[in-house]
């Protein structure tokens, strides 16, 4: 589970009572220890004076007065004061966008157990092929909007779905803001809403897939806010605008935490494709000739693989011979 810091917007006022000037540290020892040396000194000089006429009770008033004064001028030094503190939390924003084009309608059958296992963990039951759009709405509304309780702990969360460009789905208020200042309105996007309220599920019918416009856009709706970080829900399926390198500078120039999760199985796709086939222009009736064809596979290591040849002829039907 992902944790974003910052803090929610509201105003709180401190006063408190202080010494601006308090020395700290080994100047704060040195100090109190020649205060008290320089009163002791007025105290034993006043208890031995031999002046005529001054009696213990009048030395012992007159060393008292003079260690007040002194004790005045240390409480001048040290500058009292009644200061106010104003803590102000400008309103911090995480930003979720969720990769909503048609590639997220695809299904998944996952090759590796391990994948297997993870996704089976989310969706909480065994899966044999799972859309991607379930994924990721079962990722976000699971335990009652964990996720996304998650993040709006300490910051605002702005929910985006985006394909080609992106579109504001919610705005949740985060948990260091009284959840009575505004009711929850979903039918208006832009309205704080409580994030267990907040439904966000995905319809993966976009036309493309334009991760940096989504970046930019959402970003730059912020007006300047502070931005905890973005989290990137996408199938990794760039088709449209700045490519990743543009993308990730984008990122590291503004300083701006992207976490990406991943959705669809990582394993390489399977696929064959014949790249050439060749064969002579011209053979004479019922001698031998060679058709040579190249093929492309991915995924299909240390697999064979069966080709047929089919020939057709000019209104004769299809007929398949194996090579």
């Amino acid at each position: 589970m992902l944790t974003l810091l910052a803090q929610a917007g509201r105003t709180e006022v401190e006063r408190r009572f202080e010494f601006a000037s308090l020395p700290e540290g080994w100047w704060a020892v040195f100090g109190l220890a020649f205060v008290a040396a320089t009163l002791s000194l007025v105290l034993w000089a006043y208890r031995h004076e031999g002046r005529r006429g001054a009696s213990l009770a009048v030395r012992t008033f007159l060393s008292i007065c003079r260690c007040l004064v002194i004790l005045t001028l240390v409480g001048i030094w040290v500058q009292p004061v009644l200061a106010t503190y104003i803590h102000r939390w400008i309103d911090s924003y995480a930003i979720v966008l969720i990769d909503d084009s048609s590639s997220m309608d695809l299904q998944d059958r996952y090759k590796s157990q391990e994948d297997r296992d993870r996704v089976s963990a989310v969706m909480e039951q065994q899966i044999d092929a799972v859309r991607r759009a379930d994924v990721v709405d079962r990722l976000l509304s699971k335990d009652e909007n964990a996720f996304i309780r998650k993040l709006a702990e300490r910051n605002r969360v702005k929910v985006f779905r985006f394909s080609d460009r992106p579109e504001l789905a919610a705005t949740v208020r985060s948990g260091a803001e009284d959840a009575t200042n505004q009711e929850p309105q979903n039918e208006t996007p832009d309205a704080l809403a409580d994030a267990t309220s907040v439904n966000v599920s995905t319809t993966a019918q976009g036309s493309a897939t334009d991760i940096s416009r989504a970046l930019r856009r959402s970003i730059e709706s912020l007006g300047g806010a502070p931005l905890a970080g973005v989290v990137l829900l996408t199938d990794g399926g760039f088709n449209q605008g700045d490519p990743v390198q543009v993308v990730a500078r984008f990122i590291e120039d503004r300083q701006i935490p992207l976490y990406a999760v991943g959705v669809g199985d990582p394993s390489p796709p399977q696929n064959i494709r014949i790249v050439e086939v060749s064969s002579p222009d011209n053979a004479f009736k019922e001698d031998p000739f060679t058709i040579t064809a190249h093929l492309a596979a991915r995924g299909m290591d240390s697999q064979t693989i069966r080709v047929e040849l089919h020939e057709t002829g000019a209104g004769e039907p299809e007929t398949g011979v194996p090579v």
